[in-house]
């Protein structure tokens, strides 16, 4: 099983979204993730796919991996409003419930469903954008690529929109504080300039000059929780690949199998699967875990493949 993050941030306040819907901005565009690589939300040539759209109920688009080939976001194209119910191969997406939570299905053909609301115990946070800020926060689920972060200090993606104003002067929607229109706060006075300029203060000053607040402020990293997580699925036809119209299995036992024997014994972890067929170990010690399942009556495995 894979692990992996991806990271976003910076979009803005769901009242900027009201009236229609933003495209990524051009320059902000990527997303990382370290098992799937970097993710484009805005590949070029546009004719490749249907950009990716935020609309304040539902999403739309594709996204462009550059190990896992494309993320459609939805099954639907046709902007205005719009509601996935995710009960059908035919009707599934990512929506949007106006207050800024995310929830539904992605598809990859290489990766699967990715879910934007997992239910499970001991899940983290599901997807939220930020009403003040428009930061994405929070994580989604995919069986294939494990964890998706979507909360990053260092990431680069957002949406192209007007910056927000207060009597002229452009607004930093993530501080909320004036700033000149190129971003790069200057300050020149008798006391010398500065600049900020990549994370760094620029100053120069004369002979006795004093500059002053030259300040820095850091966040903490979020731990990276241990975890194992994963999905039993029904595989239909047996291919091993998780197909659009395969459901979870719910009631499965997954254990870890602390001896490797292959035989699951009273002393070993386990979980039964929820009704997504879902299933989560966490807070687990760094090391190897074998992982394996209690076949149902009535089942054969199909994935992992077992030898015979």
């Amino acid at each position: 099983m894979l692990f992996g993050t991806i990271m976003l941030s910076s979009l803005p306040t769901l009242e900027a979204l009201a009236e229609n819907s933003r495209p990524i901005d051009p320059d902000q565009k990527y997303a990382w993730s370290s098992n799937a690589g970097w993710l484009n939300f805005r590949p070029e040539p546009s004719f490749l796919a249907e950009m990716v759209k935020i609309y304040p109920d539902h999403l739309e688009g594709y996204v462009w991996g550059e190990k896992i080939g494309w993320i459609e976001l939805g099954s639907y194209s046709d902007g205005e409003e719009h509601t996935y119910q995710n009960d059908s191969r035919d009707n599934w997406g990512v929506n949007n419930d106006g207050s800024g939570k995310l929830s539904g299905y992605a598809w990859s053909t290489n990766v699967g469903w990715v879910n934007f609301n997992p239910e499970c115990y001991d899940c983290p946070t599901s997807v939220t954008i930020n009403p003040t800020t428009g930061d994405f926060e929070g994580y989604v689920w995919s069986t294939t690529v494990g964890w998706i972060n979507f909360q990053s200090s260092i990431s680069g993606l957002a949406l192209t929109t007007p910056p927000y104003s207060n009597g002229g002067a452009n607004i930093d929607h993530k501080t909320g504080e004036p700033v000149p229109a190129t971003n790069a706060s200057t300050n020149t006075d008798s006391n010398g300039s500065h600049t900020m300029r990549n994370g760094a203060h620029v100053i120069s000053l004369m002979s006795g000059q004093t500059m002053s607040n030259i300040n820095f402020g850091n966040r903490p990293i979020p731990p990276t929780p241990t975890i194992i997580r994963g999905m039993k699925w029904h595989d239909i036809n047996g291919d091993g690949k998780i197909d659009s119209d395969e459901p979870g299995l719910a009631g499965v036992t997954i254990f870890l199998d602390l001896n490797d024997n292959g035989v699951f014994e009273a002393n070993e972890p386990s979980r039964d699967t929820n009704e997504q067929g879902q299933y989560v170990f966490s807070n687990l010690e760094a090391g190897t875990y074998v992982v394996r399942e209690v076949v149902p009556t009535g089942y054969q495995q199909t994935y992992p493949p077992v030898l015979r």
